[in-house]
């Protein structure tokens, strides 16, 4: 088995990423909570063009996604699943920094 093969394998295995696809499931599968979803990360993605390009509505629209994120994580499904997915990426970014310590050491 290929070292990524098994990288991707041990992901798979792993409880959080577990349950995080199980909410994704349940998010996807509910048409409030995916439009929910997909209202934060449109919101999310506007915020961030703003603040790259020092745009002068930057500061409305990071308070406009942070109110837009307070609300959404009132619901216990979305809010374990981004509390999840925070975490998983976490944990990939420390992967990746021990795959790079060890290519250059």
């Amino acid at each position: 088995m290929k070292a990524l093969d098994k990288l991707e394998s041990l992901l798979n295995d792993d409880p959080k990423v577990k349950q995080f696809k199980t909410l994704e499931t349940a998010i996807f599968a509910n048409k409030d909570l995916m439009k929910k979803y997909q209202s934060l990360l449109e919101k999310q993605k506007r915020m961030v063009q703003s603040k790259e390009k020092n745009r002068p509505n930057k500061d409305a629209l990071i308070r406009e996604y942070e109110k837009t994120i307070n609300e959404i994580k009132d619901n216990p499904i979305i809010d374990q699943y981004l509390t999840l997915q925070e975490e998983i990426n976490e944990d990939i970014k420390m992967m990746f920094q021990m795959v790079e310590q060890g290519i250059n050491d």
